[in-house]
């Protein structure tokens, strides 16, 4: 794949947490090495802390991990291990913006830097996006496309980018509104977002080119 790409594609290979000894994860991404992946990410279950450190430790890729992980004292049992390169926490699995800024304070102390898992559609990304831009370690944002009759206006990349929308109201999305006793009510506009310090925000797209 990297002959026939352009130079300034990159790849990321994601193992699904599929493979059940260390030993094999780390043969299969020290053979990825020489391809020079983006990150080797989940290759294997993310419960047993030690066997990330020792994963981290025999490869030559950057090793990602975090979409299963819940609370900020996961990813420090993580980090303090030694366990991740990149971490890709998910705002919907670990509570939302809060949890995010703690996980990603945790991060920045350990010199780690964070691209969230985002599988879960627009309105998902626009959170991500409110977190991304306040966040300089952030690597990129994983990026799913997604076809709703609800989202008119969703995030879409532009030559790989998403282009903040800081004179927007609350996400900087527009909803239809939401199903409520077999009505859709309209949603309330939220303050507009303060002025950001970035303009645009890094993708990663799942999908296939």
């Amino acid at each position: 794949m990297r002959s026939i790409s352009p130079p300034e594609w990159e790849y990321a290979f994601d193992a699904h947490a599929r493979i059940f000894e260390p030993r094999q994860a780390i043969q299969l991404g020290n053979a990825l090495a020489p391809y020079d992946p983006l990150w080797f990410e989940e290759p294997i279950r993310p419960e047993y802390i030690p066997a990330w450190g020792h994963l981290r430790a025999q490869l030559d890729v950057p090793l990602a991990t975090g979409e299963s992980l819940f609370l900020p004292q996961d990813f420090l049992a993580l980090l303090a291990a030694g366990g991740a390169d990149i971490v890709q926490p998910d705002i919907c699995v670990v509570g939302g913006l809060a949890q995010m800024r703690r996980i990603a304070a945790i991060t920045e102390a350990h010199f780690v830097t964070v691209a969230p898992h985002n599988p879960m559609g627009p309105l998902a990304t626009a959170v991500n996006v409110d977190f991304a831009a306040s966040h300089h370690g952030l690597k990129m944002l994983e990026y799913k496309p997604c076809e709703t009759t609800w989202c008119p206006d969703p995030y879409l990349p532009v030559d790989g980018y998403l282009e903040l929308r800081p004179d927007r109201p609350g996400r900087g999305g527009d909803r239809r509104g939401r199903a409520e006793g077999g009505r859709l009510r309209p949603l309330g506009a939220r303050p507009a977002h303060p002025p950001r310090r970035l303009d645009r925000l890094r993708v990663a797209n799942r999908s296939p080119p």
